[in-house]
């Protein structure tokens, strides 16, 4: 008997480096234990420095940084307003090198990849970041349904996404290619205010199908700065 199922030729439009896919039953790479000075790089510096002056554009009494490596961000906004509530959510590794640089702010070790309990944390915060941190984990819409939870009707949520075309590794390709981050957001009850691009560029590719939204202007930002609030 002929099988019945004949053979589909699917052609892609899709210019995107192809790589294997990780192997997502792995832990979340350490970054922080491999590296400890990471952070400290002159890159990673000037990084910290247009991302602090975004945040500051924003009135905020309280700022929880989501995966916030050491906290090397927070330092540069509490020089600047000091008498905010910082808190940051990262590894043990991470929080040891905290420690160590005698770093300001409070530091809270989760699991930011199974589960992510929030009932230590303050009951909202008027400001949330997440810098080049929901494309490492394997459930980022855990992490942006909890967080809802902790924004008020005034608070912004700040996420920095990379630009695919800088080569960066993502646990999802193509979850976050720009129309489809936007589309996350919205399920996930968020609106979106604004965008920033990156000082940093990239090679520039053509767009994808994913990225019909996307100013032209964005296309060779090495990332993405997204603000949102609560619907």
């Amino acid at each position: 008997m002929a099988n019945s199922h004949s053979k589909m030729s699917i052609k892609l439009n899709y210019r995107r480096p192809i790589t294997d896919p990780p192997d997502i039953g792995k832990e979340l790479k350490d970054y922080w234990k491999e590296d400890p000075n990471a952070d400290l790089a002159k890159d990673w510096i000037n990084r910290y420095f247009y991302e602090a002056a975004i945040i500051m554009k924003y009135d905020f009494k309280s700022l929880l940084d989501v995966g916030s490596g050491p906290g090397g961000l927070c330092q540069m906004l509490i020089q600047n307003r000091p008498n905010v509530v910082y808190h940051m959510i990262d590894t043990e590794s991470a929080e040891k090198i905290h420690k160590e640089r005698n770093y300001m702010g409070k530091f809270f070790v989760k699991d930011l990849e199974n589960n992510f309990f929030i009932d230590d944390l303050l009951g909202t915060y008027d400001m949330i970041v997440m810098n080049d941190f929901l494309e490492h984990i394997r459930n980022p819409s855990l992490i942006m349904t909890e967080l809802y939870g902790l924004m008020n009707e005034k608070s912004r949520m700040i996420i920095s996404i990379p630009n695919w075309r800088m080569g960066h590794g993502f646990i999802y390709p193509g979850l976050f290619d720009f129309d489809n981050i936007i589309t996350f957001f919205y399920q996930h009850r968020y609106k979106l205010e604004i965008v920033y691009d990156s000082p940093i560029k990239c090679t520039k590719f053509d767009k994808l199908q994913s990225e019909s939204g996307m100013p032209d202007g964005l296309i060779t930002s090495w990332n993405w700065y997204f603000v949102g609030s609560k619907k």
